[in-house]
């Protein structure tokens, strides 16, 4: 969370005041912008691809519980709770 907002207001301050003052190492914020996504981020990526896709597909008319029921119907393993949190992070809404 704090290499995020590092990145994000680099354009205003120098990254070496904005670590020092997050209390974070410039090595570590260097090594966080080259380190690849783990691999429960490209899940969630490519789950919430997968209900967008499925979402026009029903209309837009299928909340969490039956777009997670959709999801188990078509092979895709995942929890009600996870596709309810992945949907309102993505602005998914019936």
């Amino acid at each position: 969370m704090k290499y995020a907002f590092i990145q994000v207001h680099a354009h205003e301050h120098r990254v070496t005041c904005l670590c020092r003052v997050l209390q974070v190492s410039r090595s570590g914020f260097s090594a966080w912008q080259g380190r690849p996504d783990s691999v429960r981020a490209q899940r969630h990526r490519l789950l919430i691809e997968r209900m967008r896709v499925l979402h026009q597909q029903t209309r837009q008319a299928y909340g969490a519980r039956r777009m997670w029921w959709l999801l188990k119907r078509v092979g895709e393993p995942c929890g009600r709770h996870r596709v309810a949190r992945l949907r309102r992070m993505a602005g998914i809404v019936a």
